[in-house]
């Protein structure tokens, strides 16, 4: 004890007590200023997938926009394809888990990882799935999408 009272300009035990309440009153308002100047900045700007996902349709069947999603390949439109992949896996899983009315806001990243975890006999698709959702994001943020990047997203929907 005396170690730390020698660091104070006085050696008696209140004014450590006071240095201490002292330090933990200022980490309290700094938190608080914190939150307040959180709370009060706008979302981020731009695309995220948790928007993307937001916008599925809550009525959305994933086997026929799995349909869709080879009618769009043989087209050509990659980024549909891909927009559509992952939109099917993320309501086939949310089926998969039992819920209803949509996905309560999350991707199939979350979704998969959470059917992962539950089963007692799964294959590991939440990695994949993972990269199904940056491969969506790269869609929604208007970057090319390669035949083979459409095919993939296309067969990791139709696991």
């Amino acid at each position: 004890m005396s170690f730390l009272t020698l660091a104070f300009t006085g050696t008696n035990q209140s004014e450590l007590v006071e240095w201490f309440v002292a330090s933990v009153g200022l980490i309290v308002i700094v938190t608080l200023i914190y939150v307040f100047v959180l709370d009060r900045s706008p979302p981020p700007e731009g695309i995220t997938e948790a928007k993307l996902e937001q916008q599925l349709s809550e009525t959305a069947d994933g086997s026929a926009m799995l349909l869709q999603t080879h009618t769009a390949i043989l087209g050509g439109d990659y980024a549909l394809a891909v927009d559509l992949a992952c939109r099917s896996a993320t309501v086939t899983l949310g089926n998969v888990l039992g819920m209803t009315g949509g996905n309560s806001g999350m991707n199939a990243a979350d979704l998969a990882y959470l059917v992962q975890t539950k089963a007692k006999s799964c294959p590991p698709i939440s990695e994949s799935c993972y990269q199904l959702n940056l491969l969506h994001l790269k869609v929604a943020q208007g970057q090319k999408i390669t035949q083979q990047e459409a095919e993939w997203a296309v067969s990791v929907a139709n696991w």
